[in-house]
């Protein structure tokens, strides 16, 4: 599914939206690769986000940690703080 990553309103709308399919393949065992062109930003982004929005991760209160996270674990990781937050503002 494209992600316009320009607008950071757009942005944390387009992170839900993806969020819910993620979470529906999951739901029904699928495998899921979640890429984008360089790897670093918007997949990144999606992962950050659905680990705060359904998964709960540890720290899920605070988007900071779990960006860190996903950050310690994929060098050159570059997560759109800004659209997570104001996702997850509008839909938490």
């Amino acid at each position: 599914m494209p992600i316009i990553d320009n607008n950071n309103s757009t942005y944390a709308d387009q992170l839900f939206e993806v969020s819910k399919v993620l979470d529906q393949m999951i739901e029904r065992k699928r495998t899921v690769y979640v890429n984008c062109t360089a790897g670093q930003s918007r997949s990144t982004s999606l992962a950050s986000f659905y680990l705060c929005l359904y998964l709960k991760a540890k720290n899920w209160k605070n988007p900071e940690e779990v960006i860190k996270a996903v950050k310690t674990g994929h060098k050159g990781a570059y997560p759109n703080k800004v659209a997570i937050i104001l996702g997850l503002e509008r839909y938490k």
